[in-house]
């Protein structure tokens, strides 16, 4: 989510998407908050993309993949996978 917060000279686009989820994300859980539900929400950094490959594959690829706490970047086909 890092994105969401950093002004940074590339991406501008995610990262105006990315601020907008965290602050809807913010938004939807105060009601069930009250009622004690708690509402997760997932932010990869990365996902894995043709476009993102090149970072992956640099020598800072294993401390892109560490940011995470499962050791990975996001599969956008995921739910290919495992639907």
């Amino acid at each position: 989510m890092r994105a969401a917060f950093r002004g940074e000279p590339e991406g501008s686009a995610c990262r105006v998407r990315r601020a907008s989820l965290n602050a809807l994300g913010q938004s939807l859980v105060i009601v069930p908050a009250s009622c004690r539900i708690a509402l997760p929400a997932v932010a990869p950094r990365f996902a894995a993309t043709p476009m993102a490959q090149e970072r992956f594959d640099a020598p800072s690829g294993d401390a892109i993949r560490a940011e995470s706490p499962f050791g990975r970047v996001a599969d956008p086909a995921w739910e290919e996978k495992t639907g």
